[in-house]
């Protein structure tokens, strides 16, 4: 997080801050808390503590700059330094003020470190025993060039958890790289190295088991050097020595890239078991044959040079994958076997240079090798092709045999009438050649096709002359019309008569050719009535399924290319019903105006259109809905949307059995409704009372939504660093609430796709105004998917220890101090169809039985309380040694800015793995198809209060409870009439007490 910086600030780790300063002489940066001030972020970066006001930590540290021996000396007594909030440190030494405190001594316990990098510090004389020591982070090690490292340490960075390794220039004293070791994250490691003793390296899968890469540069004397790892993929090894090392290569069937270079003894090795090798070069001077007897089968390069093999070349047969054959001064001798080739297929580099004593019959297929080097070799015979093209300096044809001087290059093509796509064409013919000279060609298949690149151009066919070497540089004149086709919009036009329009705009079309449209799903013809340069119309017939999508082609004599583009309208995002005229309102896309459209409520009730746009529908309904959820119907020119929970009708009956101004109403059961109220609710728990309509009205500070319950409290909040996930921890007792994935579902609620949240990277940062701490979160999906590439999702999480007022769309809501907020947004979800929704889904861990102690009694609390009418979750409560979390789900989102109806619902319930007395439940809040999708809940932090005197062992402990709103909005709506009723069996003298206390308090 970025944060305005003040004198004030108070920067974490200052002394080793300097202890680094003085020892690199680095004279640029200054000694006190500036150094956090923003102006030296290249050397040093800062952050502020996102918890602590005023305090910064270092967080990255890169010294490369010119030393300056002025600078005073380092503290010999620092035994470490002290960066909580390091991740990186990179030094590259120009000079060192003390080289006898060696800088590894003193990087240890930093638990934040994730990379360190030290080139040329002449303090490093030893690597310490026991490093890296509590540096749990640590990925990536560096140590170059030190001018006298020599490591003595048998751990070699033992059990460290570092992915990668550089060792560069560094001298071997003791050190043991064996099976003995543990380095379970290491995948790669780069040695430059030189041993005094004989040593033997001993790479082992059980040590190194995620080594992928490992590249050697030895100057060892009488070194064993052995590589057995299945997963291991890269090896480079080189030997700088005259004398050989023993090279033990065992089981190695992942491996894909293998570099030998220098003298090695490879004993009882065969290439041939690396079934994964693709490309594998081989320098060692004491091979006298190849070290195999079959080529790995999945081997594309083969480069075998400056071997010894005094003989002929065992006739062994190339894999068809091979695209490259190296094996230049080799000194091999006699007939080279042409049919090791036989396999070979497309393009495929040859080069046999320097062996003199090698005899070559050169056959036709080489015609089509795209080079083939045979300097200082003996060749018997020669194709046509390369008599045709000697002398043209190609630098990738070198066979040194001239043409007779009576020679006549036999070239001829297959046409001279050619397309091009993209001013891309191919010309076909036999001894062709090359392309070489020409910019402007690439040898296809050399000799055979040849592919030349022009100005882009449409219109009729038009000449193009090629001049080509064997003619005595004649031109040869082709007709070239271009034909490629690129789309890049189509829309559709719907119709009443019968047929339907699809026009098709192009960055790339030749309306000169013919061209014609097909629907590839229903193999439907689409009747071409007009091209230009630019365009193209059709008309297809309306009984064509193109909702959600459509695929199509558009194709011509030489040419096709597929399209596809979603048919998304209609599409409702939301709704709005007004009682009194009994008024809808549909926003959303309904693309072209269409006079042929209808719209059905509960599948019987017709909605009189009287306004329709391209984005807003205005209707009437025939007679009044039922109070409840709806279906939704639309139909625009015969295409359809069709939703079951965007709609909800509220219940229009407003008598609340009571009067606002006089005195109770009496109930059919002889209660009135404030009696009603005392005698469910104990007179509001002691911390209010009954209104005339049978509402608990709170004393100050008591939560009117469980009836004065409750009590607002202020608590200290963490915020979660790493994920939007609201966790509350009372008294070691732990409750969380985790959006867990966004789900797109099918009209009919299966899953079309999820991406899940829980383990997704988000951006963090924190802020204040002393008043409100909010933290923004935004998810990174990186290269997820590219399906998620333009998908924005994002949170806000907010609280303040004061009482506050926010706003959600048109609706404010009041939080109660030590509230928070969490606002979450998704924006641009790639949706499949105009049908599918959205899911946000949460988790949370309930219990199976759960109850609370009430005046003491025993009552039962049910986890969920649903809406009668829609089955919607309005309320979920977690109880756990009388500490109670109740969650609450408003009935509305934001979609595209608009209110629209949501429904919260369980998903399931499954066994928690933790405890057989609990679940893991799964809640989903379903939105509309939106382009902007929000989100806003608040949790709030409670009291129960227990003021009960009448039990044997009365207790006057206050409780803790937590309180959340999920859905942010509607606070004081929701609060009417939402009161919590509590199961319970009271008993007759109980009761009678309760009414005693009543009619007193009523008389007074």
């Amino acid at each position: 997080m970025v944060a305005k910086w003040s004198q004030q600030q108070q920067v974490v780790s200052m002394a080793s801050i300097q202890f680094l300063i003085l020892q690199y002489g680095q004279s640029m940066l200054p000694l006190d808390q500036t150094i956090c001030n923003g102006s030296y972020i290249s050397a040093v970066k800062c952050q502020q503590d996102p918890i602590t006001p005023g305090v910064d930590h270092i967080t990255e540290i890169h010294i490369s700059q010119s030393y300056s021996d002025l600078m005073g000396q380092p503290d010999p007594n620092l035994q470490q330094l002290d960066f909580p909030k390091l991740a990186s440190l990179s030094i590259i030494a120009d000079g060192t003020k003390n080289p006898d405190l060696n800088i590894l001594d003193r990087i240890w316990n930093m638990p934040t470190l994730t990379k360190l990098e030290l080139t040329n510090d002449s303090s490093i004389k030893n690597i310490p025993f026991n490093f890296p020591n509590n540096l749990p982070a640590l990925d990536k090690i560096l140590i170059s060039s030190p001018p006298y490292l020599s490591i003595n340490s048998p751990t070699f960075f033992n059990n460290s958890i570092a992915s990668a390794i550089d060792l560069d220039g560094v001298i071997f004293g003791n050190i043991t790289i064996d099976s003995t070791l543990n380095l379970p994250n290491l995948k790669a490691v780069v040695l430059s190295i030189t041993s005094l003793p004989p040593i033997t390296i001993d790479i082992q899968e059980k040590s190194f088991p995620s080594l992928k890469y490992l590249m050697t540069l030895l100057s060892l004397h009488n070194t064993t050097f052995i590589v057995n790892s299945k997963v291991i993929e890269t090896v480079y090894i080189v030997r700088v020595m005259s004398t050989p090392s023993l090279l033990v290569l065992g089981n190695l069937t992942g491996l894909k890239t293998l570099e030998l270079m220098g003298q090695f003894i490879l004993p009882g090795t065969d290439f041939k078991e690396f079934l994964s090798l693709s490309e594998m070069g081989i320098d060692i001077p004491l091979l006298t044959t190849y070290p195999f007897t079959a080529f790995p089968s999945a081997l594309t390069t083969f480069k075998l040079n400056n071997a010894n093999f005094a003989s002929s070349l065992p006739t062994i047969p190339v894999p068809s994958s091979l695209t490259i054959f190296d094996m230049k001064n080799n000194n091999l001798i006699n007939r080279f076997p042409i049919e090791i080739f036989q396999n070979i297929n497309g393009v495929f580099e040859l080069d046999l240079s320097n062996n003199p004593n090698l005899q070559i019959d050169i056959p036709d297929s080489w015609c089509e090798y795209s080079r083939v080097n045979l300097e200082n070799t003996t060749i018997s015979s020669v194709p046509d092709c390369f008599y045709c093209y000697y002398g043209d300096n190609n630098p990738k044809i070198k066979v040194p045999v001239a043409p007779p001087s009576s020679f006549i290059c036999d070239i001829t093509f297959d046409s001279y009438n050619l397309y091009s796509i993209f001013g891309v064409f191919i010309v076909k013919g036999n001894n062709i050649g090359y392309g070489y000279g020409n910019p402007k060609a690439f040898p296809f298949i050399p000799n055979k096709q040849i592919r030349f690149t022009q100005t882009y151009f449409t219109g009729p066919p038009r000449d193009y002359n090629i001049t080509f070497y064997p003619l005595g540089a004649k031109n040869v004149t082709f007709s070239i019309v271009e034909a490629a086709i690129d789309a890049y919009f189509s829309s559709i036009l719907l119709s009443a008569n019968g047929t339907h329009k699809l026009q098709v705009q192009f960055s790339a079309f030749n309306s000169y050719l013919n061209h014609s449209v097909l629907f590839t799903d229903s193999n439907t013809n689409c009747t071409v009535i007009n091209q230009t340069p630019s365009s193209l119309t059709c008309l297809f017939p309306n009984t064509t399924r193109i909702s959600p999508s459509y695929k199509f082609k558009v194709y011509n004599q030489y040419y096709q290319d597929h399209f596809s583009n979603n048919f998304n309208y209609p599409t409702v995002t939301s709704a709005n019903y007004t009682i009194e005229n009994r008024t809808l309102t549909l926003y959303g896309n309904y693309g072209p105006i269409n006079p042929l459209s209808i719209v059905t409520v509960s599948n019987t009730i017709n909605c009189k259109i009287d306004i329709i746009s391209s984005s807003l529908i205005k209707c009437n309904l025939d007679s009044i809905p039922q109070p409840g959820p709806a279906t939704l119907f639309v139909n625009i020119g015969g295409l359809e949307f069709t939703s079951s929970n965007l709609l909800y009708f509220p219940n229009n009956n407003n008598n609340n059995n009571g009067s606002t101004t006089g005195s109770s109403t009496t109930t059919n059961g002889g209660e009135t409704n404030q009696q009603v109220c005392s005698r469910l609710t104990y007179n509001c728990y002691g911390h209010g009372y009954c209104d005339i309509n049978g509402i608990c009205q709170c004393d100050e500070n008591y939560n009117q939504i469980d009836n004065c319950l409750t009590k607002y409290i202020n608590t200290n909040i963490t915020p979660n660093a790493t994920n939007p996930t609201v966790s509350f921890d009372i008294d070691g007792i732990d409750f969380q609430f985790e959006i867990y994935s966004i789900q797109e579902l099918d009209y009919d609620g299966s899953i079309l796709k999820e991406l899940l949240l829980t383990n997704q990277t988000w951006n963090v940062s924190i802020s204040t105004n002393y008043i409100t701490t909010f933290v923004d979160y935004q998810l990174l999906l990186g290269n997820n998917s590219s399906m998620y590439q333009s998908l924005l999702v994002s949170s806000e999480i907010s609280f303040s220890s004061m009482k506050r007022n926010v706003t959600f769309g048109d609706t404010q809501l009041a939080l109660a101090p030590g509230a928070i907020k969490i606002g979450f947004t998704i924006n641009r979800w790639p949706y499949q169809s105009n049908l599918a929704t959205l899911r946000v889904v949460f988790k949370s861990t309930l219990n199976n039985d759960q109850s609370i102690t009430f005046d003491c009694e025993k009552q039962s609390i049910d986890s969920f309380t649903k809406d009668e009418l829609s089955e919607s979750i309005q309320y979920l409560r977690f109880i756990k040694d009388n500490i109670q979390f109740n969650g609450r789900f408003i009935d509305f989102v934001l979609s595209d800015g608009k209110k629209a109806y949501s429904k919260t619902e369980l998903i399931s319930m499954t066994p928690s793995d933790s405890s057989s007395d609990e679940s893991i439940a799964l809640i989903g809040i379903n939105l509309p198809q939106c382009q902007s999708c929000q989100l806003d809940p608040d949790f709030t932090p409670l009291l129960i209060e227990n003021d009960s005197n009448d039990c044997s062992s009365p207790s006057n402990t206050w409780k803790i409870a937590v309180g959340v709103v999920v859905g942010g909005v509607g606070l004081a709506a929701v609060a009417i009439g939402a009161i919590i009723l509590i199961k319970k069996k009271a008993s007759k003298k109980h009761y009678n007490n309760q009414l005693h206390k009543l009619n007193k308090s009523s008389s007074e």
